[in-house]
């Protein structure tokens, strides 16, 4: 086999597991579920473990300690302590960290860079210092790290370029972020954080306001409540009917927007992040709105002593898979192959391939 042949395949398969996951020592297998508690997020048929990937590597995932039921929550993380951000939203750590029109002008996995970095800066003092110290330190698997030499190994162009344009967004995101943001970052932390973020994160619908608005429109609904009776502008059986209309108008409408709407959430869930990715999983990571936490079920459930994997995306090449989280995956259904047929053709039929492609 040709060496660069052997290089490119041993670069493409490095990294069956997804990025971080690797074992970095017991201390995280033992320890991990001691702050987890401590945070409120509920694992209770799950334990971080070992494994090997296909190509002999030793990751770290979650493994099935009893039997799952199918869509059975497997994991619950209180959002209070899940980094999150939002289409159009203000920046959770306020005026004074972050410029809101440089945030606003920021990407969502730049925003949750922003976000990791803030939470890292706090040490010990931050409620995920422990989960912060899981996190791998630095991205060696994902290929904006490799050398021009590296990535020359692979043979496939169109990741190459891709790669190239990462580099340029995350240098172009750093930038922007730096000029607002109020404290202390970085080049090197933020592209730590990025990384991470953008190997974890996922998203779905947001229904147009948090937890805390809920909860203070509720204490506004009871305030007018108790003053309109208290004040004799309405009897308590027609305060009570209107304050129970008014509280149910609040889920109903957070609904229809949620549905309805382009509104996005984007979350790093810690814990959620030691699953692997697994393209036939049938997973779903969802927001529970009155428990106001995130919550992970899969399809089909698992066995006792099964390896618990979910799926990170729908449709993940092992492109997308390479670039942003570090590995490919054996007999990927999703995977596809980029041609530059203009490569393969002669100068005369390149041209008139051109041609026809800028007139159409």
């Amino acid at each position: 086999m040709p060496r660069a042949r052997q290089a490119r395949r041993q670069l493409r398969g490095a990294g069956r597991s997804s990025v971080g996951r690797r074992s970095s020592g017991h201390g995280d297998q033992e320890s991990w579920r001691d702050w987890a508690e401590e945070l409120k997020i509920e694992a209770p048929k799950v334990e971080l473990a070992s494994f090997s990937d296909n190509y002999g590597a030793e990751l770290r995932g979650m493994r099935a300690t009893s039997a799952v039921e199918s869509d059975e929550s497997i994991i619950t993380v209180p959002a209070r302590h899940a980094l999150e951000v939002t289409t159009g939203g203000l920046c959770p750590l306020g005026d004074k960290a972050m410029d809101p029109t440089c945030w606003s002008q920021l990407s969502w996995w730049a925003q949750l860079a922003v976000l990791l970095v803030f939470e890292a800066g706090r040490g010990s003092a931050s409620p995920l210092a422990p989960w912060i110290s899981s996190l791998p330190k630095d991205f060696a698997e994902i290929p904006m790290n490799w050398t021009d030499a590296e990535l020359a190994l692979l043979e496939y162009p169109p990741l190459v370029r891709q790669v190239a344009e990462q580099r340029a967004e995350l240098t172009a995101a750093f930038a922007e972020a730096a000029e607002g943001c109020q404290f202390e970052l970085t080049e090197q932390d933020f592209r730590w954080a990025v990384q991470a973020v953008r190997s974890r994160a996922f998203s779905g619908p947001y229904e147009g306001r948090g937890a805390g608005d809920r909860t203070a429109q509720l204490g506004l609904i009871a305030a007018l409540l108790v003053g309109g009776v208290a004040g004799g502008f309405v009897t308590p059986e027609d305060g009570l009917n209107g304050a129970f209309v008014a509280a149910l108008a609040i889920p109903l409408t957070d609904f229809f927007v949620g549905s309805s709407s382009k509104l996005k959430r984007h979350v790093v869930c810690p814990v959620v992040d030691y699953c692997n990715h697994d393209s036939k999983a049938v997973s779903d990571i969802a927001y529970e709105y009155f428990a106001n936490a995130f919550a992970v079920r899969v399809r089909g459930g698992f066995r006792e002593g099964d390896q618990v994997c979910i799926n990170y995306g729908e449709q993940r090449s092992n492109d997308a898979l390479l670039q942003y989280y570090g590995f490919v995956e054996r007999d990927n259904p999703n995977d596809v192959y980029t041609v530059d047929l203009l490569q393969h053709l002669d100068e005369e039929q390149g041209a008139l391939f051109s041609h026809c492609k800028q007139h159409n």
